[in-house]
């Protein structure tokens, strides 16, 4: 029998040793004795496709795309040039035109990464050799025009360029015709057709097919042309046309010199840009246009927005004064470009090629005001979401969403995905009431979790959810929406540092944001506390349940590296007694379609031996499963003790070994935060002296 004799020097020095708190790093090796036995272990293959390990980062085949965003556009409105004389520079941006992806119209080095500040971009520099432009090399047709839907037709012949680097803005597959979840430029085609009048030009039209996709999102496609000799700007200015909440100055120069800066041959003096987005519940497409004059000024526009269904013929509803472009976007292709570099392969612990749910593990830190969340698996990183609800405060929060169609909506946070959610959502005729937990749960408290391109950004969202919805005054919205992240490289963890809030001022009803916790920042928005939630996510697992057709789901209580999150737990609004509640899901990239891969589990139905994805979410209704959609995280006692999962509080790190030095750091460590399970005799009061001798007589026996 393993003796221990303990003096009280050795007493006084176990208890002033601690072993530090789990350190967030999406992985549970060197944290056992924090998450021990896991609160859940999925019991679904995933029907978000498996993470396995091999090459992900191949050539692709841009060749085979013929689908994507296609244009019709006056010559007229692009100064009547002689059409040999036309060249196009293309690239895809973000929402608000401060971040250029890698995919544009011209060559880059292999593998080159996304461009970042367009600012401080500068083709002409050696590090960009070859022309990031294209000659286009017009002809003129005559005939039947192409139609304008977002396809390719023989009358374009060959392509003009054909796309060699991998997308940063994630690959798109879904194949949703409207809908994409990633943006590629894979080719460019181009043809002038003279609109049935050979001899006048002054009408001739250009049809212009860039093959890809454009995300859902806000991304934007912006074409840049040199249509008139000797004029132009080769580097932008910062003082052009306002247009599109001066998205195109902003791409300029700030005053200090900068500014996109492209080859030498190249002096665009026109500008077209497209948005893929929303307006209100619907996707919509919008479309912005300005003139480049080299002295800066001119005529600009917003050209006209049309709303899903897109109509054939591409036909907008234009603004007064605005060039009569057409324009449509087919989002349907799934081929083409990959999204990670060529020669990258997983296990990577940035880089994922699916999504899947293992297990659940969780520690609520009371004494010290903290929930630990581990959840172990994959994020895929094509900007998939891992949505999250808790449930602390028994008598607030939602057990069905709120959304398009309630009285008052949540607060808009990532694009309004929380309200996609809620009811009447997706904004069609069938859209649900919102998405429902089961009974006994009641959301009070959201984060959603995300990460894509390459390198790889990774983001974390999250607000609160009150029971009547998100708190106005006047209406004007008060309710803050939370958002941090960016480069994995510098977020990593992500740690919402409190830096920033856009105060509401009774002047707008925009939402109104943070990079602080929701609740605090809106307890005090002058007053902003940063590490309120911390967010890391790990990659590396090829294990775990395997993708459907697969029913393999033997390996997923094995897998120790996933998503970590360690939140405040007077930031999520915990009343000190409720049961902490968690529920969550992995959902599409638009928060528009729910995978399988749930907190608790699915029932497989009788027709496949798997559950398949649950789809649209307003539609979901968790209380039809007889399994329970979500866990319960214990806050004293029970499966929360490091020790129950062997059921022997002298092995108090739960490694089921013979009890030793380890498990006596662990049990010291709990008993100076006064933790619940070093009440190791079981009186029930705070621990102290007397739980101290019972441990040590039972480590001493080797017992239990």
């Amino acid at each position: 029998m393993k003796m221990f004799p303990v003096s009280a020097a050795a007493l006084v020095a176990f208890a002033g040793h601690a072993i530090a708190q789990p350190t967030v790093n999406g992985t549970r090796v060197g944290d056992e004795a924090f998450y021990t036995t896991p609160l859940f272990v999925q019991n679904q293959p995933t029907s978000f496709g498996d993470n396995t390990a091999g090459l992900i980062g191949a050539a692709g085949n841009p060749q085979a795309v013929f689908t994507g965003l296609e244009f019709a556009i006056p010559l007229s409105a692009l100064g009547n040039p002689t059409i040999s004389n036309v060249a196009l520079f293309g690239v895809i941006s973000s929402g608000s035109y401060d971040y250029f992806s890698n995919q544009i119209t011209g060559v880059l080095p292999t593998n080159n990464p996304n461009l970042a500040d367009p600012r401080n971009v500068d083709f002409s520099a050696p590090a960009f050799p070859g022309n990031q432009f294209i000659d286009l090399q017009l002809a003129r047709i005559t005939g039947p025009a192409p139609v304008i839907d977002g396809a390719y037709e023989s009358s374009y012949g060959a392509a003009k360029f054909i796309q060699g680097n991998y997308t940063g803005f994630g690959n798109a597959n879904s194949g949703n015709a409207v809908s994409a979840n990633g943006s590629e430029i894979d080719q460019v085609f181009a043809v002038v057709h003279d609109n049935n009048t050979p001899a006048d030009t002054t009408d001739d039209i250009l049809y212009l097919l860039v093959a890809g996709n454009l995300e859902t999102n806000y991304n934007k496609l912006s074409l840049f042309f040199d249509s008139l000799p000797a004029q132009g700007q080769n580097q932008l200015r910062g003082d052009n046309p306002n247009v599109d909440f001066n998205g195109l100055n902003r791409m300029g120069d700030s005053g200090s010199g900068n500014g996109l800066k492209f080859d030498a041959a190249f002096s665009p003096d026109y500008w077209i840009a497209i948005t893929n987005g929303w307006t209100g519940s619907n996707h919509a497409m919008f479309v912005n246009y300005s003139e480049l004059l080299t002295g800066g000024a001119g005529f600009g526009t917003y050209v006209g927005t049309a709303a899903e269904p897109y109509p054939i013929g591409g036909t907008l509803t234009l603004q007064a004064g605005a060039p009569d472009i057409r324009a449509f976007i087919l989002n349907s292709n799934t081929a083409g470009v990959p999204g990670a570099p060529v020669g990258l392969s997983t296990p990577h612990p940035d880089v994922s090629r699916g999504s899947e749910i293992d297990a659940v593990y969780a520690h609520a830190d009371t004494a010290n005001d903290s929930l630990y969340i581990l959840i172990t698996g994959n994020l895929e990183t094509n900007f998939q979401k891992l949505d999250l609800f808790f449930d602390v405060n028994a008598s607030e929060g939602q057990n069905q969403l709120l959304g398009y169609a309630s009285l008052n909506e949540n607060p808009d946070v990532e694009f309004d995905g929380l309200n996609r959610m809620g009811a009447g959502g997706n904004g069609t005729e069938g859209a649900g009431n919102g998405l429902k937990f089961d009974e006994g749960f009641t959301a009070d408290y959201f984060l959603s979790i995300t990460n894509g391109a390459f390198p790889v950004d990774n983001y974390a969202n999250a607000c609160i959810l009150r029971t009547d919805g998100r708190f106005e005054i006047s209406g004007f919205v008060m309710d803050y929406s939370a958002f941090d992240g960016g480069a994995k490289a510098s977020n990593n963890p992500i740690d919402f540092p409190g830096t920033f809030a856009t105060i509401q001022d009774f002047t707008s009803a925009n939402p109104i944001n943070t990079d602080a916790g929701p609740r605090a920042t809106g307890n005090d928005p002058n007053t902003l506390i940063p590490d309120l939630i911390h967010v890391s996510i790990d990659n590396n697992n090829v294990a775990g349940v395997e993708g459907v057709p697969s029913t393999n789901v033997a390996d997923a209580a094995n897998v120790q590296t996933g998503i970590e999150i360690r939140v405040r737990l007077s930031e999520l609004g915990w009343d000190g007694t409720s049961p902490i509640k968690l529920a969550g899901f992995i959902n599409a990239q638009g928060h528009s379609f729910v995978s399988n891969q749930v907190i608790g589990g699915l029932t497989s139905p009788g027709v496949d031996p798997y559950a398949p994805s649950l789809g649209e979410p307003t539609l979901i209704d968790f209380t039809t499963d007889p399994l329970t959609q979500f866990v319960i995280i214990p806050t004293s006692g029970g499966p929360a003790c490091p020790w129950s999962s062997g059921g022997c509080i002298a092995d108090y790190n739960g490694s089921g070994g013979t009890p030793d030095d380890a498990d006596v750091a662990a049990f010291f460590d709990a008993w100076n935060s006064g933790d619940e399970c070093s009440d190791a005799n079981g009186s029930g009061g705070t621990p102290d002296d007397a739980d101290v001798a019972m441990f040590f007589e039972l480590w001493n026996n080797g017992g239990c």
